[in-house]
């Protein structure tokens, strides 16, 4: 399991899809697209749009994070028996509107296991900024808790930026530009007692 940039708290929200692949919006016959009114919709009807036939409809947005080139949507969709997805996608604002960049997903059991605590993936994510002449790398953390004394996820990336965020209905994301990687998620009690560490530099406490 997997990691996190906080930006701001995670946005809880709706339902949704997530998929990966390029920039979409809806396809005009000039090869222009047209956006969404908000990331979240983008998000979803790119998921519903790309997922498999036969899949069972469920898209479930879980919140929003932003960051320096748009919106993280984070959301749920079905897995296999069991399991559901769990994962996020970038939705950025072009001229017609938001359209739905690349994202990644992971299988989580479904329902929920308490003693897992937490659930996490991390992503590396490299971006083209003109602003900023060249390529930006973020490092992006997200995922679940599934234990109720769980107050804040805190994440450590290995460029040294440390982020608190509070889970929205026990989910939660993070992103830090200029990392690569996570190094350490701790979930925290409210009187900040560590209740799982995970160090990916093989420390567990």
């Amino acid at each position: 399991m997997n990691k996190t940039v906080a930006l701001g708290v995670l946005g809880v929200v709706g339902v949704m899809l997530v998929g990966i692949g390029l920039v979409v919006g809806v396809a005009l016959g000039s090869g222009e697209s047209v956006g969404y009114p908000t990331p979240e919709e983008a998000v979803q009807r790119y998921v519903e749009s790309t997922s498999d036939p036969g899949q069972a409809p469920g898209f479930e947005l879980k919140g929003t994070l932003p960051v320096w080139n748009g919106v993280l949507v984070l959301y749920t969709t079905p897995g296999p028996p069991g399991t559901e997805l769990l994962g996020y996608r970038l939705a950025k604002h072009g001229a017609s509107g938001w359209l739905a960049d690349t994202g990644v997903s992971f299988g989580v059991p479904s329902p929920p296991n308490p003693n897992d605590v937490i659930e996490w993936h991390a992503d590396s994510r490299v971006d083209y900024s003109s602003e900023l002449n060249g390529v930006v790398e973020t490092a992006v953390a997200f995922g679940r808790t599934t234990f109720s004394g769980v107050a804040v996820v805190e994440v450590v990336f290995d460029q040294g930026q440390t982020h608190q965020t509070v889970p929205g209905s026990g989910f939660f994301a993070v992103a830090a530009v200029g990392a690569t990687d996570v190094q350490v998620v701790r979930a925290l009690a409210a009187n900040g007692t560590p209740i799982i560490v995970i160090d990916k530099r093989n420390t567990v406490e």
